[in-house]
């Protein structure tokens, strides 16, 4: 059986925002969270005219710990195991500073420009009691993005314009 190679339909764009989004964890440590958008690929077009999308994303984070938590500098380098097995701060309580569609970027379609907009959105934190080579604590952060396009729904004159490209 011979098999076809997959013609890939990248799609361009334009970083029209790339923001944090903030959090206050309970032992006073901000965190920060940003979306950056990598690569889009249209992977179809569904029978109603609606483009179907793959990104291809990194979430960057970064936290500002209070001195008090800081700790002796550590240049080593753990696994996921070794910081799983170090925390001693699960399930932390976090409130939210500023959680919104921080990362927006303009899509350029065959068909017109579209909206691609991002939420980064933090699930759970842990504190470990390994610090990093500023001695600031880790953390084991999981997190989510939340995409949505616009216009929504899509005019239907872009749509009929996806819809011939199906055929």
């Amino acid at each position: 059986m011979k098999r076809e190679q997959k013609r890939l339909n990248y799609i361009d764009f334009k970083v029209e925002r790339e923001d944090w989004n903030v959090y206050k964890l309970e032992d006073g440590t901000i965190l920060k969270l940003k979306f950056i958008l990598l690569k889009v690929i249209r992977e179809k077009i569904d029978k109603e005219g609606r483009p179907i999308y793959s990104v291809q994303s990194s979430i960057v984070s970064t936290v500002f710990p209070p001195s008090n938590l800081l700790g002796m500098p550590d240049t080593r380098r753990y696994s996921i195991k070794e910081l799983e097995t170090a925390v001693i701060k699960p399930d932390m309580k976090f409130e939210a500073l500023k959680e919104d569609y921080s990362s927006k970027y303009i899509l350029k379609e065959t068909v017109g420009e579209l909206r691609l907009e991002v939420k980064p959105v933090l699930i759970a934190v842990a504190r470990t009691k390994k610090y990093d080579e500023r001695g600031e604590p880790i953390y084991l952060i999981r997190h989510t993005s939340i995409l949505k396009t616009s216009p929504y729904p899509l005019p239907k004159h872009i749509r009929e314009q996806f819809l011939k490209m199906r055929e």
